[in-house]
């Protein structure tokens, strides 16, 4: 007889996230005022961002900028600062997805615990280094417990070696806090990649109600290179908007698309809106939006904030730089790799196949 079966247990075991909820968090303690031309918290955060890349069942990094200036708002130095996060990215994680959070954008160590992705935490030094990161990881790990969430895997990584490209002066944006009610940012945010988060993620920052996200339309880009693996309009503008909202959830964001190169932008004709976050390759187009306002007799002030590009050797609009159309050109070669290599096998197989005599033939179809 068989064996009885075994009472079912109370509770089922819990399933493991899958691979789009893990998330790793990395503490990074800061001085009052990013001043340094290289802080020393770079090495640190690239050794912490290639034992991420390193880790295949890790999707996003949340970066926890804790103590000094992120507890204000937002300055071209912190704009500098965060430049230079995103540079410590190493180029294989062009499109890891690197979340700033700042306790101005209302993340303390109690908020980090509803972070329902959270499965470890990045340490660039020992807890007990660094006053601001203990007290952090210290609360975290409480908020956890009380929520009855299971403890963080917790891993200290060596430091690494700084970016060779290091985010320009500050030259451009205004002295003094940057914080608009309302702002606009617009791109076509194919592929999400390091470049446009920073972008986004100044946005959020700057913004103290609305974000209003332009999006290129599908039908404005179909004579872009490798047009064929562009993302649909829905997904970019789902990912761009819903980036915005991790960075700051308590933001408004206003999704609209860009389907008209000659109509005027929502920031040339809305006087309600005071900024426009731009890449820093840009400015000529930012400076054209303003001109634009002035014609329509907008008196109210636009405010052009400068965002620098991701890992280019100038700032310039001709330089090389990382781009949705050079990750699309990338895939189009690995798939096409791939499909010729498909058709190797194949008709390798089928030369084997013909050149075989017929008995071998009966004996390998029977098995």
């Amino acid at each position: 007889e068989p064996p009885p079966a075994e009472p079912p247990s109370a509770e089922p075991p819990p399933a493991a996230p899958p691979f789009s909820m893990r998330a790793a968090l990395i503490p990074i303690p800061l001085a009052f005022a990013p001043r340094d031309t290289l802080p020393a918290w770079s090495s640190q955060l690239a050794g912490a961002l290639e034992a991420a890349l390193a880790c295949s069942t890790l999707s996003r990094v949340y970066l926890y900028f804790c103590g000094g200036w992120a507890a204000a708002p937002l300055t071209k130095e912190s704009i500098r600062a965060l430049s230079i996060a995103y540079d410590c990215l190493p180029p294989a994680g062009a499109q890891l997805d690197v979340v700033p959070l700042l306790p101005s954008a209302g993340w303390s160590p109690s908020c980090l615990g509803s972070l329902a992705d959270l499965s470890t935490l990045l340490l660039t030094e020992a807890p007990e280094a660094c006053p601001e990161t203990e007290r952090a990881v210290s609360e975290l790990a409480e908020v956890r417990r009380v929520a009855n969430l299971p403890p963080l895997q917790t891993v200290v990584t060596p430091g690494g070696v700084p970016p060779p490209v290091m985010a320009r002066p500050d030259a451009g944006n205004p002295d003094g806090y940057l914080e608009y009610a309302r702002l606009a940012v617009g791109g076509t945010f194919d592929r999400l990649h390091a470049g446009h988060r920073l972008l986004l993620a100044v946005s959020a920052l700057a913004s103290a109600h609305t974000v209003y996200l332009g999006v290129t339309g599908d039908e404005l880009l179909a004579k872009k290179a490798n047009a064929q693996l562009l993302w649909p309009f829905e997904k970019r503008a789902a990912v761009a908007a819903d980036f915005i909202r991790l960075v700051k959830p308590a933001l408004n964001v206003e999704v609209s698309a860009l389907l008209d190169p000659q109509a005027p932008p929502k920031a040339a004709t809305m006087a309600e809106i005071s900024a426009l976050v731009i890449s820093r390759e840009t400015t000529a187009g930012g400076a054209k939006v303003v001109e634009m306002r002035k014609a329509r007799g907008i008196d109210a002030p636009l405010t052009l904030v400068l965002v620098d590009l991701v890992g280019a050797a100038s700032q310039s609009s001709d330089a090389m730089k990382l781009s949705s159309s050079l990750l699309r050109e990338v895939e189009a070669v690995a798939l096409a790799s791939n499909v010729s290599s498909e058709d190797t096998k194949r008709s390798a197989s089928e030369r084997e196949d013909t050149q075989m005599p017929r008995e071998t033939k009966i004996r390998r179809q029977d098995g």
